[in-house]
């Protein structure tokens, strides 16, 4: 004879009650884990996420890998309170409760970075395949970063080599209106004190188009190279000397509409290279001195060419650099104080057509300070 019916809806109900607390056991774990995170962006230095004064939210590598977005700008507008717009021309740009693209400072690894038209940076200048994970402070934080960083910032870090030896390849291919091929590879090692990653990819995007009734496209032709490297050499378990380079180009055209029913055919062409030295060093004690520099350079070569005119489109370039370097000393007090202390010199020029006088130029140099107090143990 068969169970009782009461017994076996007994067992049915035990058996869900048992799978409920073991995903409510899994989900604390996971938050747990998540609070251990280590960010950089929100103090300058590094410590656990539950640890952070003000609200600093991260994007990890094991999200932008399940959420399977191929640009950086599709990872970002899953994330609450964030919102991507696409541009003509200046690409995805972004905002942070409400507040625009120029008031919202977008660092690399804790470096500036150049390249804005109109006020707009560029999001999909960034391959996903090298970051690691994406730090966003919501809020004002100009007292550590500048009036650049009135809306927020938002910290892109790359990936670091894990392994003693690592061979990444990872390709995709999409098909529909268009075409696009996505490839990106990667080599990594550590042995000893020594280790280096260098990176290579490659985008293709075809045009695509919402309304094929006109000949404008709503999405341009877009492809992109790209590749990066990084060595570090620990010289002791204190001491600790990092250099880190790359080389982008990105190539876009579209097909535009104006209102009076002018067709023309725009391109865009940008390249990027940078270069930074940092050095971590901890000198005794709870004491550490860090110190970075860099720089950065950016040409963006646009073109926006009416159809059938005798005049002919002239491009026009814009050229853009930052030099930036950052020292910055942590004198650690017992377990619950830190003092931070540091000077920041930065310095742009910007040569372009759009300008009146052809150039300009900005400099500033700041100094910071900070103290931490930690009343209690996180909870």
């Amino acid at each position: 004879m068969g169970e009782p019916l009461e017994a076996t809806q007994n067992k049915r109900r035990s058996r869900s009650v048992s799978k409920k607390k073991v995903a409510q056991v899994k989900a604390k774990v996971v938050h747990k884990q998540r609070l251990k995170t280590i960010v950089v962006t929100g103090s300058r230095r590094a410590r656990q996420l539950r640890d952070t004064v003000l609200q600093t939210e991260v994007i990890t590598r094991k999200q932008i890998v399940r959420l399977s977005a191929v640009r950086l700008s599709e990872a970002l507008e899953t994330h609450l309170g964030v919102q991507v717009n696409l541009g003509a021309g200046a690409g995805a740009s972004l905002q942070i409760q409400g507040l625009e693209s120029k008031h919202i400072l977008v660092l690399l690894d804790g470096h500036r970075i150049n390249g804005r038209v109109d006020g707009v940076l560029d999001l999909d200048r960034f391959p996903l395949e090298q970051i690691e994970r994406i730090e966003i402070v919501k809020g004002a934080t100009s007292a550590l970063y500048g009036s650049d960083a009135i809306g927020g910032v938002i910290n892109i870090i790359t990936r670091k080599p894990k392994q003693p030896f690592s061979v990444n390849f990872m390709g995709q291919y999409g098909y529909g209106d268009s075409h696009l091929v996505d490839l990106s590879g990667s080599v990594g090692f550590r042995v000893r004190g020594w280790s280096g990653l260098l990176s290579l990819s490659w985008f293709k995007h075809e045009n695509w188009d919402i309304a094929p009734g006109d000949i404008a496209t709503t999405g341009g032709d877009d492809s992109q190279f790209q590749v990066s490297g990084r060595t570090s050499y620990r010289f002791s378990k204190k001491v600790k000397l990092s250099i880190k380079g790359g080389y982008q180009l990105r190539d876009r055209a579209s097909v535009d509409l104006s209102k009076r029913g002018g067709t023309y055919d725009r391109t865009n062409k940008t390249e990027t290279g940078d270069l930074s030295i940092s050095l971590n060093a901890l000198l005794g004690g709870l004491t550490r001195l860090r110190w970075k520099t860099g720089i950065t350079h950016f040409r963006d070569r646009y073109r926006n060419a009416k159809r059938n005119s005798k005049r002919v489109a002239k491009p026009e370039n814009t050229y853009d650099w930052i030099m930036q370097s950052v020292a910055q000393l942590d004198i650690g007090i017992g377990n619950s104080h830190v003092i931070s202390a540091g000077i920041d010199g930065t310095y742009e020029r910007i040569e372009s057509d759009r300008i009146k006088q052809g150039s300009a130029n900005r400099g500033r140099i700041a100094l910071f300070a900070q103290y931490e107090w930690m009343l209690h143990k996180p909870i």
